[in-house]
C-alpha cells in the first residue's frame, strides 16, 4: 500500500462535507428570507450552523487519528 501524502483542503471530508451543509444552509435561509422577522427562523438557522461546526469538527478528529493510527 502505498504511503499518502498530506491532502488538499478540498479532498478532505471534513471540508467538504460542511462546506456542502453550509451552502444548502444559505440557499434555505435566502429562500426563507420572508420570515426573517420571526424568532424560530434564526433560531433554525443558528443551530444548522452550530450543527455544520459539530460536525466539521468531528470529522476532522476523526481523521486526525486515522493518521495517528498508520
Amino acid at each position: 500500500m502505498e504511503k499518502q501524502g498530506k491532502r488538499k483542503w478540498w479532498q478532505r471530508r471534513s471540508t467538504v462535507m460542511p462546506a456542502m451543509f453550509l451552502v444548502y444552509t444559505a440557499v434555505m435561509a435566502w429562500l426563507g428570507r420572508a420570515q426573517a422577522a420571526t424568532w424560530e427562523y434564526w433560531a433554525v438557522v443558528v443551530t444548522c450552523v452550530a450543527a455544520n461546526v459539530a460536525l466539521h469538527v468531528a470529522l476532522r478528529r476523526r481523521e486526525h487519528m486515522r493518521r495517528c493510527d498508520k
